[in-house]
């Protein structure tokens, strides 16, 4: 291993550290009066998380990576039925700022679903 190799932090902490920077310049945007412009940017940063959580998760493991079309298909069906019917959540909507859409409901809605479950998975397995 040579010097370069030594001193280069893992890609995780490449990863989390943009992620920092991009939330701290969001914020700093957001208060500035750039609102609108950051918001219509929420599905990529909902997507950059995704990918952070998907890079430290076991690549070999089928029992982590099975689960996770199966909890997108799960969220954005529960999404649907309350854009479409109101049950579940009740009555709403979605506006433009969250990306692509099917039949109403943006794309990005299944992968927040799957980011909450990974984020709910690592807290509990920090716990218990």
């Amino acid at each position: 291993m040579n010097l370069i190799q030594k001193r280069m932090p893992s890609r995780s902490t490449l990863f989390i550290c943009a992620l920092y920077i991009i939330h701290f310049s969001a914020l700093m945007g957001i208060y500035l009066g750039y609102i609108q412009w950051f918001l219509s940017k929420t599905w990529a940063i909902l997507f950059l998380i995704f990918l952070v959580l998907w890079d430290g998760l076991p690549k070999k493991s089928i029992k982590i990576s099975w689960p996770i079309p199966a909890v997108f298909f799960i969220g954005f069906m529960a999404e649907w039925l309350g854009v479409k019917f109101g049950f579940l959540f009740g009555d709403y909507s979605y506006g433009a700022n969250l990306g692509m859409k099917l039949d109403d409901v943006p794309i990005i809605m299944g992968i927040n679903w799957v980011i909450l479950s990974l984020a709910s998975r690592g807290i509990y397995s920090k716990i218990f």
